[in-house]
C-alpha cells in the first residue's frame, strides 16, 4: 500500500464519519421533539375523553343533536393522536 492509497482510505473514513455524525445529530434533534409529541398526544386523549363526557352530558340533558355533534369529535381526536404516534415511530423507531 502506498501513500496515495493510505490518504484515500483516510479521506473515505473521514467522509463516512462525518456523514454518520450528521445523521446522528439530525435524528437526535427530531427525538428531542418527542416530549412535545407526548404532550400533544396526552392533550388529544384528554380532548377525546372530554368530548365523550360532554356528549353524554348533552344526551342526558336532552340535546340529542348537540350530543351527536360533540360525540363525533372523539374518533377525530383519537385518529390524530394515532397519527402523531405513527409519525414519531417513523422518525425514531423503537423509542
Amino acid at each position: 500500500m502506498n501513500d496515495y492509497d493510505i490518504d484515500q482510505t483516510r479521506a473515505a473514513g473521514n467522509t463516512v464519519k462525518s456523514a454518520a455524525q450528521s445523521a446522528s445529530s439530525s435524528l437526535e434533534s427530531k427525538v428531542k421533539k418527542s416530549d412535545t409529541n407526548a404532550t400533544l398526544r396526552s392533550g388529544l386523549m384528554a380532548g377525546a375523553a372530554a368530548s365523550l363526557f360532554a356528549s353524554l352530558a348533552l344526551k342526558a340533558a336532552g340535546s340529542r343533536d348537540d350530543a351527536l355533534f360533540v360525540g363525533q369529535w372523539v374518533p377525530t381526536f383519537l385518529i390524530i393522536a394515532l397519527w402523531v404516534t405513527v409519525m414519531r415511530e417513523d422518525i425514531a423507531p423503537g423509542t
